[in-house]
This record gives structure tokens, sequence and C-alpha cells, in this order.
């Protein structure tokens, strides 16, 4: 994770307890026999604040995880096309597990992704591989 965005994964986790310990002091308040403000109060309190104070920070965590994900998908991405560049635009996924150092599921599921999107054809090779074909114009290939 970038900086920025463990600065606002801690803020989502920050307004979380932020929202969770609003609402235990709300619902605690609600029960005290020696109080004498009306129960609407806190149930305000909880609805108009620590709702959303927790459901904020939830989604500025899952928003984080997000980009972070996305980033490091797209350096991948990146590292393939330059492999496919020094391969001739031909790939195997076993060609990307070993240079790229993932696993070949992952391997897999990216070159499909590729194929998907239609930046490779999938044909076999000699061997009976599978073998991914880039077909757009990559520096390197002839």
């Amino acid at each position: 994770m970038k900086i920025s965005e463990r600065i606002g994964y801690l803020l989502g986790i920050i307004l979380i307890l932020f929202g969770v310990l609003l609402i235990i002091g709300a619902v605690g308040n609600i029960y005290k026999p020696e109080n004498a403000k009306p129960i609407m109060q806190y149930v305000l309190l909880i609805v108009l604040m620590g709702l959303p104070m927790v459901l904020g920070g939830f989604f500025l965590c899952r928003q984080m995880k997000r980009n972070s994900r996305k980033r490091i998908y797209e350096a991948l991405e990146r590292q393939i096309l330059q492999l496919a560049a020094k391969k001739k635009g031909q790939l195997t996924v076993a060609d990307v597990a070993m240079q790229i150092n993932i696993s070949t599921s992952e391997a897999k599921k990216i070159l499909e992704d590729f194929h998907l999107n239609g930046v490779a054809d999938i044909s076999a090779s000699e061997g009976g591989n599978v073998l991914y074909r880039f077909r757009m114009d990559l520096p390197g290939k002839e």
C-alpha cells in the first residue's frame, strides 16, 4: 500500500472506532435510570452520528483496499506486457508465472483478462501448451 492508501485506511479505522464508541455511549445512556434526557436524543445521536461514522469508515477502508489491489494488478499487467515484448508477443502461463514470480492461477487469470479484452489471442503451441499471442504492437516485436 502507498502512504496515502495507508493513511486513508487508518482514517477509516479511526472513524469506525469513534462511531462504535459513540453508539456504545449512547446506548449506555439510554439504559441509565438516573438519565432524565429523552431517549429520542440518543437514538438521533446513534442514527445521525454513530452509524454514518461507522459506515463511512468501512467504505473508506474498502476503497483503499480496492485502490491498492487495482494498482498491484496494473503493475502486473505492465510486467506481463514487457515480458511479451521480450518473447515476441508469445507467452504461456508458465512463462509468466516463472518470470514475474506469481502463482500459475494468477498468471492464467491475467492472461485470460488480456484475451477477453482483445489484447491477446489463444492458441496451442507445438508442445500442446496454451499460448497467448499478443496482437498489439509491442516494442521489440517484429
